[in-house]
């Protein structure tokens, strides 16, 4: 190589690139010979692939000596300038094996091209993988015979590698698709075009891109909600997370958990966006039923302390003595409690009212022989199963001490009906004492167990309530209206029903 070359290949000196190159090259050191001594063939085809923006390489000759363009100079990297007029076997040992059988087809006369071909070329200290498109062009000489090959080249490594990348990002996807339960979703980068979505079950799947898909998915409700989150992820190109309603595959309103990543492409743009969703509806309805239940919870304490803080002052009005008092209170409280075992014991919140009875006489030690108890299978809402916990309370205490249940003789029914008036279903409960004769020093005035049928049910329940002290004992009759759209229904048992107060 000559000093020309080397100020050629300073940037300073370089005003033509390759096609000074090749003029200053000391060609005459070479197998080719001096320039001027060139075949005219050979000459031309420098011409052409100098003025050539695409990459190309001419190899003359037996030793097949390299002679290239500005373009294939990017391809030899740190190959050049040593490449230019140095036989092509001694420039790249690395991929011989793979060009010697190209050579020896196109020096035969073949053109041959190859799309993406890889081969192993040395580069940054080391032999990496490259691609390329080639095209392999026999050139001739004066006589029509084939001296050398024509080499046009486009390295497709980047687009391969990207390509390739995409393929593995696809997979990636496809994979992440079928290991997860989750529903995953492709978005355009504007969000107005949901390319695709994995429903899973949960929603209903997206095959075709879809520019309608927040009509399809998203409760109305939601929408706005939905829109500013998209707003915000796009705005600072930042994760998209979100709880919100959806339309699921059948039709109803479920709860999902959202969250899409931008993909960025090489320009830092937004290519895409890949995201996933959760079903967590199930949650969403416990978080909800447990708000219920602590309100309903909160209504209940609520409600009993007013219960207990009546309980106190009207037992204290109508007792005689500390000890009476004690007694009274006790009796009342426990019956309370009793009630509300009776709710917290099933998830329902109701009180079989036949349950209620029972509990109540058993507590009072009653014989059940002497008791005649019948009526439909009835729940009770708290404030009625309250409101008629006291009440048998007061009347079998009066009963025990006073009644149809101090004496042998004497016998206790107890019945109950629903039934249906001016488009209300009322419940009736009756008490009827007989075969005994009230005894003289049973109660005549008004006490508490009076005051609470006669004027707490009508208050509580909305109903009425009736008490009569006649002479072959107590009969007492409490009515009060049940929710709207109670109903009696037949079952294998015989008739049942939910009775709900009006309001509570």
């Amino acid at each position: 190589m000559n000093e020309n070359l080397e100020a050629c290949t300073r940037p300073e000196g370089r005003p033509g690139g390759m096609v000074e190159l090749v003029k200053a090259f000391d060609w005459a050191s070479t197998p080719l010979g001096h320039r001027l001594a060139w075949p005219e063939r050979l000459k031309a085809v420098t011409d052409l692939i100098g003025a050539h923006n695409f990459p190309m390489i001419a190899l003359w000759g037996p030793d097949l000596i390299q002679i290239y363009n500005d373009g294939y100079q990017n391809i030899m990297g740190a190959k050049h300038p040593s490449g230019l007029g140095q036989p092509t076997r001694e420039c790249w040992p690395e991929v011989w094996h793979i060009n010697e059988p190209i050579y020896k087809r196109v020096l035969a006369g073949e053109t041959l091209t190859f799309e993406d071909k890889i081969y192993p070329i040395f580069r940054e200290g080391s032999i990496k993988s490259a691609w390329f498109t080639l095209t392999y062009s026999p050139l001739r000489d004066e006589a029509n015979a084939v001296s050398g090959v024509l080499v046009t080249v486009f390295e497709t490594t980047e687009r391969h590698l990207a390509d390739t990348a995409l393929r593995e990002s696809e997979m990636r996807f496809r994979a992440f698709v079928t290991a997860s339960s989750d529903v995953v979703y492709r978005m355009s980068p504007d969000w107005r075009e949901m390319r695709q979505l994995d429903g899973r079950g949960f929603l209903a799947d997206t095959i075709e891109p879809s520019g309608s898909w927040i009509n399809q998915y998203i409760d109305p409700g939601d929408e706005p909600e939905v829109t500013a989150a998209i707003e915000h992820a796009i705005r600072d190109r930042s994760l998209f997370e979100l709880e919100h309603r959806v339309r699921r595959a059948d039709g109803s309103l479920g709860w999902a958990f959202s969250r899409a990543a931008p993909i960025l492409d090489e320009a830092g743009e937004i290519y895409e966006w890949l995201g996933a969703a959760s079903d967590v509806t199930a949650r969403k309805e416990a978080a909800e039923l447990e708000r219920l239940l602590l309100h309903e919870l909160q209504h209940r304490v609520r409600n009993v302390l007013t219960v207990v803080m009546s309980l106190v002052r009207r037992t204290g009005d109508s007792s005689a003595d500390v000890a009476e008092y004690q007694t009274n209170l006790s009796g009342r409280l426990v019956a309370l409690t009793r009630t509300q075992t009776l709710l917290t014991r099933k998830t329902a919140a109701g009180v079989d009212l036949l349950e209620l009875v029972h509990d109540e006489l058993r507590a009072q030690g009653v014989d059940e022989s002497r008791l005649k108890i019948s009526g439909p299978c009835l729940q009770l809402a708290p404030k009625a199963a309250e409101v008629l916990t006291l009440a048998v309370h007061e009347l079998a205490t009066n009963a025990v001490k006073y009644g149809a249940l101090s004496m042998a003789s004497g016998r206790l029914e107890i019945d109950w009906r629903a039934e249906e008036r001016e488009g209300d279903t009322w419940l009736t409960f009756v008490w009827r004492e007989s075969g005994v004769a009230m005894m003289a020093d049973a109660p005549r005035r008004k006490g508490f167990g009076t005051e609470l049928v006669t004027r707490r049910v009508p208050y509580e329940l909305r109903g009425k309530g009736v008490i009569d002290f006649g002479p072959n004992g107590v009969h007492a009759t409490i009515t009060f209206p049940l929710l709207e759209g109670a109903s009696i229904l037949q079952t294998d048992a015989g008739s049942s029903l939910t009775a709900f107060v009006k309001g509570d």
